[in-house]
């Protein structure tokens, strides 16, 4: 009884992602519906994420097979690892959930006596500490975040500008990428990634700025007008000032036409900042969590699409893209970070 009650706690809390994840792992697959039911999951949501994940999961695989062609057997090979990491992780995860629930009680005592120890010995340095991971202030939780976010980004294109400045594993994974991309290439392909690469191009990315510039005037949050701002205008700034300081040269055999220097790719900078921001947005301003999911899971497709498109159609090169998502992930950090630093500020002053 005990074990259907939890199962039945667990699944109100996280069903929605459970048989949505579960349409990647058959195992899984299998049980979540059955589990759904024996916890009496609402059906609309239960259908919801349900076709979510097949439509999610069928656009995946269909696009890497249609692509891949005579590659699809080292591909499946790199899925099949991905399938039993995945397995352990959603292994780890219900039995951390399972163990914490059980020893709530037994956590909470030990935590409350940790933090005495704690506040008795180092009193200004814990509740400094504890200040960084309050979630309901911005310099709390939510600044740490974006600080771990900006860090990590900025890291991984210091790594990226390093394999190629000393020519190491990324740097002769893009000859090995492009290699591979010219094995794939038919007429009807080539026509899908021109097609996809526009997902990152002007005039989309345009289109998604301007309508978001006009929901948030719609709805006077300034201060998201004001990042939105920093990201797409400093955006090009920083992008142009990143291409004159490389001066790395693109690919020779272009599917398409392309202008300008190589490094970073500006299509995935452009898609990994605007797209980034509308996750950001969404989760900031609606309480909807399907909403947040469908824009989430787009936004994501978008951006690797995007990437893709760009390796495929041979007019940026592995690290390019790579290089541009880890820049505009840096920058979108910082202007949300900056603004929002601003923003406390302004209202403490005041």
């Amino acid at each position: 009884a005990q074990a259907l009650d939890d199962t039945k706690e667990f699944f109100e809390k996280h069903g929605g992602k459970t048989v949505l994840l579960g349409r990647f792992m058959s195992w899984l697959r299998a049980f979540a519906p059955v589990v759904a039911g024996i916890s009496k999951m609402n059906y609309p949501r239960f259908l919801f994420f349900n076709v979510a994940g097949g439509i999610t999961w069928a656009a995946i695989f269909t696009l890497l097979g249609y692509f891949a062609g005579n590659s699809w057997e080292m591909i499946r090979g790199y899925l099949g690892r991905f399938g039993v990491f995945a397995f352990i992780c959603g292994a780890v995860f219900i039995f951390l959930y399972f163990f914490l629930t059980k020893k709530r009680r037994l956590i909470r005592e030990k935590s409350g006596w940790i933090d005495g120890q704690l506040s008795s010995r180092m009193p200004g340095t814990w509740d400094f500490i504890k200040e960084r991971f309050n979630a309901g202030e911005w310099y709390g939780l939510n600044l740490t975040a974006g600080i771990v976010l900006l860090v990590f980004a900025l890291y991984s294109f210091g790594e990226i500008i390093e394999d190629l400045v000393d020519k190491e594993t990324l740097f002769h994974l893009d000859f090995r990428i492009q290699h591979l991309m010219k094995g794939m290439i038919t007429p009807e392909a080539t026509r899908w990634m021109a097609d996809i690469t526009n997902l990152g191009g002007v005039y989309l990315v345009a289109l998604v700025i301007s309508a978001a510039a006009l929901y948030l005037m719609r709805k006077r949050r300034w201060w998201e007008l004001a990042i939105l701002f920093w990201v797409v205008v400093g955006g090009e700034m920083i992008l142009f000032l990143l291409k004159q300081m490389f001066h790395r040269l693109r690919p020779t055999g272009q599917l398409v036409t392309a202008f300008g220097y190589s490094f970073p790719s500006g299509h995935a900078f452009s898609a990994m900042a605007v797209y980034g921001l509308l996750v950001y947005l969404t989760w900031k301003l609606t309480n909807n969590g399907a909403l947040k999911l469908a824009v989430f899971t787009a936004s994501i497709l978008m951006i690797l699409l995007v990437g893709v498109s760009r390796v495929y159609l041979n007019v940026h090169w592995l690290t390019d893209v790579l290089g541009g998502y880890a820049a505009g992930l840096s920058w979108l950090a910082f202007c949300v970070i900056m603004v929002n630093t601003v923003k406390q500020y302004y209202r403490r002053s005041s």
